[in-house]
């Protein structure tokens, strides 16, 4: 008995289980994701959106800045742009209210989990112990700059977060 061959498909995979592309497999070869991989991952993203602003919102506010006409308004927007500025600079939370977070995954074809102690959600649910040090991270900001005199001296700042192991 001899399989009939369809032009797209080598001999072989004519063979192999109906809908088994071995070229698909070959060239989508299986991902695997580690527990720790995932949470240092969703970690790392909580991190980084807890000490940027997105660049559309700091740049609505600076021109919201130049047009205000209030001085009280004003200072406000400035101390906002300022420690926005500090939290990039300085890698530290731009404050410690970080809200609830929300955890969308989009997970395709041919991966592998490996490493779970439990569910997808459990794991998911671990990176509430890394969310937990942000917190302190914002006191650790403010401990740095205490020495500054002169809370609205911008430039005082710049002269302190110069210092790479500072920031770091």
């Amino acid at each position: 008995m001899s399989a009939e061959v369809n032009p797209g498909l080598s001999k072989l995979e004519c063979l192999l289980a109906p809908g088994f592309s071995l070229s698909n497999n070959l060239m989508n070869p299986m991902t695997t994701i580690q527990q720790n991989d995932l949470i240092e991952s969703i970690a790392a993203a909580l991190q980084y959106i807890s000490y940027y602003h997105p660049a559309d919102y700091i740049e609505h506010l600076a021109r919201a800045y130049e047009r205000e006409q209030s001085p009280a308004a004003k200072d406000a927007m400035a101390q906002i742009l300022t420690n926005s500025k500090m939290s990039a600079i300085g890698h530290r939370p731009i404050c410690q209210d970080t809200g609830i977070v929300n955890v969308f995954l989009k997970v395709g074809m041919n991966v592998r989990w490996e490493g779970f102690t439990g569910s997808l959600d459990d794991a998911i649910n671990d990176v509430a112990e890394e969310v937990q040090k942000l917190p302190q991270r914002h006191s650790d900001l403010w401990d740095i700059f205490k020495g500054i005199k002169n809370k609205r001296d911008e430039e005082q700042y710049e002269q302190l977060l110069a210092d790479q192991e500072l920031r770091d």
